[in-house]
């Protein structure tokens, strides 16, 4: 067993470090960015160019830990709110909730329109929302209108003074939007109105300092008069309640919060008719319990009564308004109550009655409810700001009548996201682990097959056996994954196993503070054991480094950090001839970070390199090795930019080196680890690079020490990713746009790289071939290919070939051979070899065949075969062949000696004394064209022949048929080769007495293939639109033709269409020629 151990390791090793030739794609995670912020799982080229996001992670409740953002009913029976931490760079979104089906839906990116911070609760008029969006980009806020039919958000203003950073909530009255501004003005805001009629903003008033600033309740119209409350100013800096008088545009204090013993009113006040035309609010302090009270404000008196005190035992803390709902008011408490995590109240302002009606509870309806609940259809919604099934808050539906409740939407539900650390490829699939999501939100084992693109989880995570926070990622060993969690029930962290066969998921080690916790680095394999590092715990409270016995299960603790040494050690350990490299992001000289080197033989420890602030400094991420050198980064340090850098450490000389100091406006903070690929450096900062500055993938070269960004991160392809690394896989081969040639990339191959392999692939970095000139200047080299998509091509002799062909073309034709490596997919194999009479049984009985064509959807020309080796690459295969000269390459069994005849063309014209037959054609043998006639279309004879050898088929052949008949004649030809293969032409019709008039005839009829043959005969060179038309009279296809003069044969591609009747009609000018046809 120890033996097959070391085979395997050894295989790892080798495939990390010293990777097959090919052409290869990085695949990477970012812990940000998508949709939902969720983070995004992402594929570059071989070269770090094209970033490309792939849909893994999805979120399926968008939000989290809601504040003071309620919800509205609007006219279409659905709910609407919006909420800050949620969407794309969690800048906000508005979303529809609808309470018939219980479904959450998210309507509106705030960051797409440039704006973050909702905030409050929108307000309806003339059945459209309008709302605020506190900031975002240049500006300080903006108000907006929403449709919810139309589902189109459209910015009405943008708060650039007077009066900026637009307050929580508005008003809707007489036909204008009413708020208040945080800043502008002459100190603390203003008091702004804005007409929906005519999209005008009017300051109406400025608040003085003295008159009590942060207002975040909605302003209450009565009596043509505006009221509300600030958090703070006035008397003990505890908030007043103020009016503005619409008709005089006077504000004034109308009392101090003080003056009741409360401070911090909050959300706003709500009118209760039914006592007076009284106002009703709460505040967030004050109070016998210094929990908040309920008061009650009488406009027409100018009285402020205290009417509740709270308490922790019945509820604290008031967020929002109350609603008024069957002669009470009920609204939310954050915090207090039996379980200490809020209540839903209901107050009685006639009796002065409070009750707790419910007590939020974590697991079951959430905890500390916000904000302001929506009332509709008699029932109560509203958001608890955490709790529910993933922490992250859910909404209630409570019903007043039987003071029942259900838990609608738990927001942050998903499959898995935030993902971390570097992905492991097993068997075609990505393997890696996510922070959050998954049935607990602890996050997720997944797997991703880059074949089919699907998604999958594979365990979850629970804090009981482990999950993870800044690390992540697993090694493979003897079909194994292991890695390591930061927290457990402990939060101490876990070493973990996990089998990617059954899922199984085993806990092997739980760390403790005395022999090391929270690891960081995942483990890396050495001699039937596991060594790591953790970033905290033992002997001196700064980190280990530990030895796991996979045979015995015994822990041991190897090192123990601290000082000199190194402190907190974070990274992985790398790896090479029987040592281990490693960093530690603080100890050492300068408290910045050290680089050492551990030897299990002996269990020796040494420090190499103090880290400093002008060399670089907190160093996060492993090392790679190349050339008997270390290459790193730190995150921070370099320069008084402080952004990190790139630096090697020579393991002959022992000489640090400073390679590249990281600085915006390029990449800056790489915390990820450093890839090896082609004798170059990738790595990925954390943030920099274009406007966006979401990070970038870089390359560096360390032959020619050059440094150069290859593409940035835009939030849609992800998003500041932090602690993972790029990993490189075997490209899938191209897929084409089957029934198209398309470009497979071009390159210059000069003096600088005609002895190293040049890669081609299409957009997405899927590969196409590869070319090693061998010494030979080729030049500009371009590579197109063609896929086929319906039943396996046949050439003219009925022979199979491969449903892909590669064509390149080159500036300089080589002088000696050269190497070219030649993609295909599995797929395509098996395809070809299970079509009947293949005569192939495995992807060694086919070999490559090559002319002189341009790339086109079948051979078009003689096609001479080439001696090949064929391997498997990922999950397709390669074949390699030497090549002198340049053109087209198609793929078709050994058996063959060439790809045969082919017909380009075969047309006539009638003539005054006979009708001129002519065609073109390719030939690979000695061939006999027989020219056949048919008064019928059907029953054949022969009329003439023309011997042609291979060397003729470079030429145009003709034949006059000197004794045609008077009307309609019928001709093919038959094509026989020396070798004993025949084909047959399609079939021209030619028509003496038919004089200048356009015939069209459609054979067979019904159509049994795959495309449908028309025989014509034009009187002239013509434009012919074709349209076809199904059963109810539906277009389905269209087709414009270009016509010569005489006869002719078109096909039509009608494989899409189903069985049954159609038309086909021809618009001649004016004229209309329909033909009713059967497609079985």
């Amino acid at each position: 067993m120890k033996k097959m151990y070391t085979i395997v390791y050894c295989l790892l090793v080798c495939i990390s470090n010293n990777m097959a030739q090919g052409i290869y794609q990085f695949w990477g995670i970012a812990d940000k960015g998508g949709n939902n912020d969720q983070g995004t799982l992402f594929t570059t080229k071989y070269d770090g160019t094209g970033i490309r996001a792939y849909d893994a992670f999805n979120v399926l409740t968008p939000g989290g830990q809601p504040y003071d953002e309620g919800l509205i009913a609007a006219n279409n029976g659905k709910l609407y709110g919006m909420l800050a931490n949620a969407g794309k760079r969690s800048w906000g979104i508005l979303y529809e909730y609808d309470p018939v089906t219980y479904t959450y839906t998210k309507k509106i990116d705030f960051y797409d329109y440039g704006f973050r911070e909702p905030e409050g609760t929108m307000v309806i008029h003339s059945g459209l929302l309008y709302g605020i969006i506190g900031g975002g980009g240049l500006t300080k806020g903006a108000l907006f209108e929403y449709n919810p039919t139309s589902n189109v958000l459209t910015i009405k203003h943008i708060f650039q003074g007077p009066g900026i950073s637009p307050e929580a909530n508005i008003t809707v009255a007489y036909h204008k939007i009413y708020g208040t501004t945080y800043a502008g003005g002459v100190d603390a805001g203003v008091i702004y109105s804005f007409d929906l009629e005519t999209d005008v903003y009017t300051k109406l008033a400025e608040f003085p300092h003295a008159l009590g600033y942060y207002r975040n309740g909605p302003l209450l119209e009565y009596q043509h008069k505006l009221y509300g409350t600030t958090v703070a100013g006035g008397e003990l800096n505890d908030g007043i309640l103020f009016s503005f008088d619409l008709n005089t545009n006077v504000l004034n204090k109308k009392a101090d919060m003080a003056s009741i013993g409360a401070g911090e009113a909050s959300g706003g006040m709500v009118k209760f008719f039914n006592n007076g035309n009284k106002f009703y609010g709460g505040t967030r302090e004050g109070g016998a319990n210094n929990a908040g009270v309920i008061y009650e404000y009488d406009p027409l008196a100018n009285q402020l009564t205290k009417k509740i005190d709270l308490s922790p035992a019945i509820g604290s803390y008031i967020n929002g308004a109350m609603v008024v709902y069957d002669q009470k008011l009920y609204g939310l408490a954050r915090s207090g109550a039996s379980m200490g995590q809020g209540t839903l109240f209901r107050y009685d302002p006639v009796l002065n009655q409070y009750q707790p009606r419910l007590i939020f509870q974590r697991e079951f309806s959430g905890a500390f409810p916000v904000g302001t609940l929506c009332l509709y259809n008699e029932k109560l919604y509203g958001f608890a700001n955490e709790g529910g099934a993933n922490n992250e808050g859910a909404l209630i539906e409570y019903d007043p009548d039987i003071n029942g409740y259900q838990r609608r939407i738990d927001l942050g539900s998903s499959n898995g996201h935030l993902p971390i650390g570097k992905l492991t490829y097993y068997s075609g699939k990505l393997y890696g682990v996510t922070k959050s999501g998954g049935n607990y939100n602890r996050g997720v084992i997944y797997s991703y097959d880059i074949a089919t693109h699907t998604y999958s989880i594979r365990h979850h995570m629970t804090t009981a056996t482990g999950n993870v926070e800044d690390q992540g990622g697993m090694i493979l060993f003897n079909n194994r994954f292991y890695g390591v969690t930061h927290y457990d029930d402990g939060n101490e962290g876990v070493l973990y196993e996990f089998n990617p066969l059954n899922d199984q998921y085993t806990v092997k080690h739980y760390f403790v503070q005395e022999t090391g916790i929270m690891p960081y680095g995942t483990p890396v394999y050495y001699n039937g054991k596991l060594y790591g590092t953790t970033s905290a715990g033992g002997d001196n409270l700064n980190g280990v480094l530990y030895e796991y016995d996979l045979a015995s299960g015994i822990y041991s603790v190897k090192v123990t950090f601290g000082g000199a040494f190194g402190r907190w050690p974070a990274s992985a350990l790398t790896l090479h001839n029987g040592k281990m490299y490693g960093t530690a992001p603080a100890g050492g000289t300068d408290n910045l970070g050290t680089l050492f080197v551990y030897t299990p033989a002996g269990n020796g420890f040494q420090k190499l390199y103090d880290f400093t602030s002008a060399e670089g400094s907190y160093p996060r991420s492993a090392v790679v090795v190349f050339n008997n050198k270390l290459y790193g980064t730190t995150n921070r340090g370099g320069s008084l930019d402080d952004k990190g850098v790139l630096y090697s450490y020579d393991l002959g000389t022992g000489v640090y080196a400073k390679l590249h100091v990281f600085n915006a406006p390029g990449g800056k903070y790489p915390f990820a680890n450093l890839a090896l690929l082609n004798n170059k450096l990738y790595g990925i900062t954390q943030a920099g690079g274009d406007v966006y500055d979401g990070g970038v993938v870089y390359e560096y070269d360390p032959v020619m020490n050059s440094y150069e960004e290859k593409s940035a991160f835009n939030v849609s392809n992800g998003f500041n990713p932090t602690y993972t690394q790029l990993t490189a896989v075997p490209a899938l081969v191209a897929p084409g746009a089957p029934g198209s040639c398309i470009p497979g990339g071009s390159a210059l191959i000069n003096t600088t790289n005609n002895t190293s392999w040049v890669s081609f692939t299409d957009e997405e970095g899927y590969a196409v071939a590869e070319i090693n000139a061998n010494g030979n200047n080729l030049g500009n080299v371009t590579v197109q290919f063609y896929t086929h998509n319906g039943t396996t091509r046949k050439d003219a002799a009925g022979r199979l070939y491969l449903d892909r062909n590669i064509s390149i073309t080159v500036t300089n034709q080589p002088v000696t051979p050269v190497s070219v490596r030649f993609y295909i997919r599995k797929t395509e194999f098996e395809s070809l070899k299970n079509t009947p009479a293949s005569g192939l049984l495995n992807v060694s009985d086919i070999t490559l065949f090559r002319n002189e064509a341009a790339c086109s959807n079948e051979v078009g020309a003689k096609a001479l075969p080439l001696t090949t080796t064929v391997t498997t690459w990922g999950l397709d295969y390669v074949y390699t062949a030497q090549v002198d000269h340049f053109s087209s390459f198609y793929f078709a069994s050994k058996a063959y000696a060439a790809l045969p005849v082919k017909l380009e063309y075969f047309k006539g014209i009638t003539e005054p004394a006979a009708n001129k037959l002519h065609w073109k054609a390719s030939c690979t043998e000695n061939t006999s064209f027989i020219v056949e006639r048919s008064a019928d279309g059907i029953h054949f004879s022969q009329v003439g022949i023309v011997q042609a050898t291979v060397a003729d088929c470079g030429n145009p052949f003709q034949f006059p048929d000197q004794d045609p008949p008077a009307g309609k004649a019928y001709y093919r030809l038959q094509m026989k080769e020396s070798n004993g293969a025949v084909t047959y032409s399609s079939i021209i019709i030619l028509d003496r007495a038919q004089g200048q008039s356009l015939t069209i005839q459609l054979t067979p009829n019904p159509v049994t293939g795959s495309n449908a043959i028309f025989s014509l005969y034009s009187p002239g060179t013509i434009t012919l639109p074709v349209s076809i038309y199904d059963a109810t009279g539906r277009l389905v296809m269209r087709a414009q033709w270009q016509l010569q003069k005489g006869s002719q044969t078109r096909m039509m591609d009608v494989q899409k269409l189903l069985p049954g009747v159609y038309q086909v009609v021809f618009q001649e000018g004016a004229a209309i020629k329909p033909i009713r046809f059967v497609r079985q």
